[in-house]
C-alpha cells in the first residue's frame, strides 16, 4: 500500500526574560578624612537613570513577549494541526466520524497533509467518509459520500493530487477531481448509463463509443493505481480496471486509521 502518512504533532511554547545589570566600580580616591566636603557630589551619587548606561540592559519588554507568543500560535494554526483536532472533536460529537488519519494527497509543496475521517458503524443515514484540506487558516471539506450507497466510493491518491467519487443509481459514473484552493476541481468524467438495453457512454460529457470508453477510462486511471478507499472498516488499496460494463476493482491490503 502506498504509505498514509501519519502526523504526530507536538507543540512547545517558551519564553525567556533576560535581564542584567553592570555597575561600574567606583574609582577609588584618596581623600583625607578630614575633608569630605572636598569629595566631589556627583562622584557620590549613582546614576539616576540605570537605562542611559550603554552597559545595562534592560529586560525584554512585554509587548515583544506577548507578539513571541502570538506568532508562535499563528503558526501552529498555519500548519493546520490545531483546527484539525477541532474539526475532529466536532465530527465525534456529532456522531459523523470516529475515524481518523492523515495524508498527503494535495502534492502542493506545503507542510499540511489533509484529513481523512470516516464512521466506524457504516452509516446510511449520513455522510460517513470524509476529506478535509486546510486553506486560508480554516479547515474546508473538500469531499463526503455515503458509503455504500448506490455504489458510492470515496478514494484517493497518495502525493497525486486526485480524488475520485464514483457511485450512480443505475450504470457507473466515476469522476476525478484535484484540490484547488480548498476546492475540488474535476479533471475526468466518465459516465455508462442504460447498460441493459441502450448504453450510453460519455466522457468529460461527451458522447463516446463503448470500446473509446474503456480505453480512456483505463489510460486515464493507470498511472494512479492502486488508490486509496477511504472505508468504514480501514484503508485499503484499490486497483481499478474498466471493462464489458463494470467498473471493478481489486481490493489489497487494509490499514487501521491512526489518529
Amino acid at each position: 500500500m502506498k504509505k498514509i502518512i501519519t502526523i504526530v504533532l507536538t507543540v512547545c511554547l517558551t519564553a525567556a526574560l533576560f535581564g542584567c545589570g553592570v555597575k561600574s566600580e567606583e574609582a577609588q580616591q584618596d581623600v583625607s578624612k578630614a575633608e569630605p566636603a572636598s569629595i566631589p557630589d556627583e562622584a557620590a551619587e549613582e546614576p539616576e537613570n540605570e537605562a542611559e548606561n550603554p552597559d545595562l540592559t534592560e529586560e525584554e519588554p512585554e509587548s515583544e513577549i506577548e507578539s513571541a507568543d502570538t506568532a508562535a500560535e499563528e503558526e501552529k494554526d498555519d500548519n493546520g494541526f490545531g483546527p484539525y483536532l477541532d474539526k475532529m472533536n466536532e465530527l465525534k460529537s456529532k456522531g459523523l466520524a470516529d475515524q481518523f488519519t492523515l495524508a498527503f494527497i494535495n502534492d502542493d509543496g506545503r507542510d499540511i497533509p489533509e484529513l481523512i475521517a470516516s464512521d466506524s458503524k457504516g452509516s446510511f443515514d449520513h455522510e460517513n467518509a470524509f476529506i478535509f484540506t486546510f486553506e486560508d487558516g480554516k479547515v474546508v471539506e473538500v469531499a463526503s459520500v455515503i458509503a455504500g450507497v448506490d455504489g458510492a466510493n470515496l478514494d484517493y491518491a497518495i502525493g497525486a493530487n486526485l480524488i475520485h467519487i464514483s457511485g450512480a443509481v443505475s450504470g457507473m459514473r466515476d469522476k476525478f477531481y484535484r484540490i484547488e484552493k480548498g476546492k475540488l476541481e474535476e479533471v475526468f468524467a466518465a459516465e455508462a448509463t442504460n447498460l441493459d438495453e441502450n448504453p450510453k457512454y460519455s466522457i468529460n460529457g461527451e458522447s463516446v463509443k463503448e470500446d473509446d470508453y474503456y480505453k480512456q477510462i483505463n489510460s486515464f486511471m493507470e498511472p494512479y493505481n492502486p488508490l486509496v478507499r477511504v472505508a468504514y472498516d480501514g484503508l485499503y488499496d484499490v486497483t481499478y480496471t474498466y471493462s464489458d460494463g463494470y467498473g471493478g476493482f481489486e481490493q489489497g491490503a487494509s490499514e487501521k486509521y491512526t489518529l
